[in-house]
């Protein structure tokens, strides 16, 4: 799934004037999305040269609605809905990534290549 960036809106829903990672009218490739009752629907962007970031989805538009093969919906407790790699969807799998886990490490990176590369064949 690929989205272009209509405007910057900052962790607060408010509209700001420029961004470090984002660029008004760049193409991102969507890794995940995630939706919670009473919340902004967020999607989780791959920002090139190894990095990603959560923004919200009303600054985007969509270019390419395809999902990539990898991704599976899950709606959990609360109403909550979230989109993206089955093993990213895992209790815990952000925390191990984020505390240096080898393997979790592994897997997004096995997971981001599979979006990536069937983005480019689109």
């Amino acid at each position: 799934m690929r989205v272009v960036c209509n405007k910057i809106i900052d962790a607060f829903g408010r509209a700001t004037e420029s961004s470090q990672r984002l660029r008004v009218g760049a193409e991102y490739v969507v890794l995940s999305i995630h939706c919670q009752p009473e919340r902004a629907v967020e999607l989780l962007l791959d920002l090139g040269d190894e990095q990603f970031s959560w923004w919200q989805s009303i600054a985007f538009t969509t270019l390419d609605p395809r999902h990539p093969p990898n991704w599976v919906t899950r709606i959990e407790e609360m109403g909550i809905v979230n989109t993206g790699p089955e093993s990213w969807l895992e209790q815990g799998f952000w925390n191990d990534f984020f505390d240096g886990d080898e393997r979790a490490r592994a897997i997004y990176y096995s997971e981001r290549a599979v979006m990536l590369d069937s983005d480019s064949t689109s």
